[in-house]
Parts: structure tokens; C-alpha cells; sequence
């Protein structure tokens, strides 16, 4: 595997390794013994990255025992849940063995790339991925406080879930929609108050984590890092600085960070407005199942850095996907667009696409697929009455 990828880690990162196993979990836990002190902020040469909510937590998690074993598990629990369910739903409509439906709706989270990344590292982005999955059912079942609470506490952990809001704005539910934001601001000021030593010392220091996010990863085309984030901004930096070294083969060290500021001061904006048209423009007009597909890939797709194991937030998606795909099939209903987003799905999801000629092109492969699938799920529309009735189970 690493002489196949020319690389001193496996995929690029510390996932196989015994001294990386698990890193994301325990990254920040010596700093929480001086936690709600001034010390928590400096004991540590590596900042704490994450919204405050998460620091409020992780304090609480590292006083659970066992926990590491605990949210392993519960991770592993909610996707054979997610298997059992869709298995379940492809049997009852199109009459299939479950067996059969379970074992395949098992094997693709057995052979997926972002699970196999998130369990070894032991990412909080797993308990992101339930709360948000969650808040999604909850909106598409017409349960609009639950699900605009449960959306608002995703996207107050890591930022980019608040994209789901906007199946609220798409029913018209503006109370619930405003709730969500002010659940965000309220958990966020809390955090900040706990965190301390005073709400605006903390907000500084959240500052600092995450403009060193900017700087060490996003912006960076040497760590490992870039080789596991799918965002759109990984082709659009590469791409620049490879013009850039062309142009300026002599000058092209000094000047190459001053490019990537740049690029990336210039790619936030455009990212935003992207989102907002598309979501004005096409997604709030299309059928349910198209608005959820677009808005979870968005989500994934438009930050800066995006690293691989947010994909497991399409899991609800291609769950869906995959039930409505059957439900067609029984009626001899041919569905356009379809077997598009199979293929994409195909370069983001399984282990084996990763075994690149050189690995780093996977971050790229993945950029790509993802754009398609959003491009797909723009183009054809998935009328499914279950969804856009409120049918739902």
C-alpha cells in the first residue's frame, strides 16, 4: 500500500500507524485539565481548532470512562442502523431478499474510504454526522423545531451542517428558521462563557485555532493534510500555483504565499455566492430529494478544507437515494440522472479509487465527483412523493 501510493503513510496520513491511531480524539485532552483557566488556551503548542461548543464537548466526554470505546461503537451502531434501515426499505419496495438488501447496503460502509478514515482517527465528525442526520429527518418527517434544533447544534459543533437550514426557508417555516440561528448563537456565547477566562479572551483564541486551520491546511500544498480534503478550493489552489511556478519559475518561492492568500481571500466570498444562487436559483425549486443531496454536498464541497470524513454526511442522502431508486425499479420507472450519481458516488466512497499513481491526485478525483454529483442533482429532478408530501414513515 505504501509503495503503491509513494508514500510515507498510508492515504497520505497518520491512520495506520500506532502512534497516530486516534490522534483527532485525543489531540486536545492534556490542555483540558486547566479547562475554564487562561492556561487552557496556551498550555499546548497545538490550538484548539473547533468551535467552542465542541470545547465544552470534549470536557465533557473525557470524564466519561471508556469513552473513546463508547463513541467508536455508537459510531459503528449508527451505520449498521443506517444499513438495517435502507435494507429494510429496498425489500419493502421492490420486494428483494433482505438478506441479499443487507448485505449490500453493509458493504458499502465496510469498504468506504471516509468510514475507514473516521474510525481511525476517531473524528467528533462521527457524532456531527448522527445530531445532523438526525435534524434532517426530523425536517423531512415535518417535525420542523426538533429538526431545526437538532441542524442548529451540528452546525454550532463544525459550521458547514448550518447549510441544512435551508430546507426550512424551503417550507416556508422562517420561526423555526430563525430559531436555528438563534440556538447557534446561544450555544456559541455559552461555550465562549465556559470556555472563559471571559467570552471575548476565548473568542480570540478560537480565532487564533482556526486561522491556523488557514494557514497549515488549507492553504497548504506540502502536508498530508491537502490529500484528504475533497474541497473545491484544493483543485482551484493547485491549479493557480501551478500556473504561478510556470510564470515565475525564478521568484515563484517568495511570492507563492502571497498567491495563496489571494486565491483564498477571493474563493470564501465566491464560495457563498455560489451557494446562495444555487440555492435561490435552482435547489429551493426542485424536488425534496434533490434539495437535501444538494444542500449536504455543498455543505462538504464549498469550505476551503474539507477533510474526506465529512463524507459520511451523504450516507442520509444515498440512503434516500437508494430507497427511491428501488421504488422505481419495482414500477419500471427509468429515472434520469440516476445512474450519474452512482458513478459519482463510485470515486467517492470506495477504498480502492485511492490507490492512485500518486495519491495526492485523489484529493482532486474526489473534488471532481463531488462537483458532478451537484451538477447531477441540479440537472435532474427526483420527484418522490414520500419526500415532498411529507409521507415519510
Amino acid at each position: 500500500m505504501i509503495l503503491m501510493l509513494h508514500n510515507k503513510f498510508a492515504y497520505g496520513v497518520l491512520v495506520l500507524l500506532r502512534d497516530g491511531d486516534l490522534w483527532d480524539f485525543w489531540a486536545f485532552k492534556p490542555r483540558f485539565v486547566y479547562f475554564h483557566t487562561a492556561s487552557f488556551w496556551t498550555v499546548d503548542e497545538y490550538p484548539f481548532t473547533y468551535p467552542p461548543v465542541l470545547g465544552v464537548i470534549f470536557a465533557v466526554l473525557y470524564k466519561i470512562p471508556h469513552v473513546l470505546r463508547l463513541y467508536l461503537l455508537t459510531c459503528v451502531a449508527a451505520l449498521t442502523a443506517w444499513a438495517w434501515i435502507a435494507a429494510r426499505e429496498i425489500t419493502l419496495r421492490c420486494g428483494s431478499s433482505r438478506w441479499i438488501a443487507l448485505a449490500f447496503t453493509l458493504s458499502i460502509p465496510l469498504t468506504a474510504w471516509p468510514v475507514f478514515l473516521l474510525l481511525t482517527s476517531a473524528n467528533i465528525e462521527g457524532l456531527v454526522a448522527i445530531v445532523l442526520a438526525a435534524g434532517i429527518w426530523a425536517v423531512l418527517r415535518r417535525r420542523w423545531w426538533p429538526g431545526a434544533a437538532l441542524i442548529a447544534i451540528a452546525g454550532s459543533m463544525k459550521i458547514f451542517p448550518l447549510a441544512l437550514l435551508a430546507l426550512l426557508l424551503t417550507r416556508r417555516r422562517y420561526r423555526e428558521f430563525a430559531g436555528g440561528l438563534a440556538v447557534v448563537a446561544i450555544l456559541t456565547v455559552a461555550s465562549l462563557a465556559i470556555l472563559g477566562p471571559s467570552v471575548m479572551e476565548a473568542q480570540r483564541h478560537i480565532a487564533a485555532g482556526l486561522s491556523f486551520v488557514k494557514y497549515t491546511y488549507a492553504l497548504s500544498v506540502t502536508q498530508y493534510a491537502p490529500d484528504v480534503s475533497h474541497s473545491l478550493f484544493s483543485p482551484i489552489k493547485f491549479s493557480a500555483i501551478v500556473l504561478y511556478r510556470l510564470l515565475h519559475p525564478a521568484t515563484w518561492r517568495s511570492g507563492q504565499q502571497a498567491v495563496l492568500d489571494l486565491i483564498y481571500n477571493i474563493y470564501v466570498p465566491f464560495a457563498c455566492v455560489l451557494g446562495l444562487l444555487a440555492y435561490f436559483l435552482r435547489i429551493r425549486r426542485m424536488p425534496m430529494l434533490n434539495q437535501v443531496f444538494a444542500l449536504s454536498v455543498c455543505a462538504v464541497l464549498l469550505p476551503p478544507f474539507s477533510v474526506d470524513y465529512t463524507l459520511i454526511n451523504l450516507f442520509l442522502p444515498l440512503g434516500l437515494l437508494l430507497v427511491y431508486t428501488a421504488e422505481n425499479w419495482r414500477m419500471g420507472i427509468a429515472v434520469k440522472g440516476l445512474q450519474a450519481c452512482y458513478v459519482c458516488f463510485a470515486f467517492l466512497y470506495p477504498i480502492g479509487t485511492f490507490f492512485t499513481l500518486k495519491y495526492r491526485f485523489g484529493s482532486l478525483v474526489r473534488s471532481v465527483a463531488l462537483t458532478a454529483l451537484l451538477v447531477v442533482v441540479l440537472r435532474y429532478p427526483f420527484p418522490w412523493t414520500a419526500l415532498d408530501e411529507g409521507e415519510l414513515a
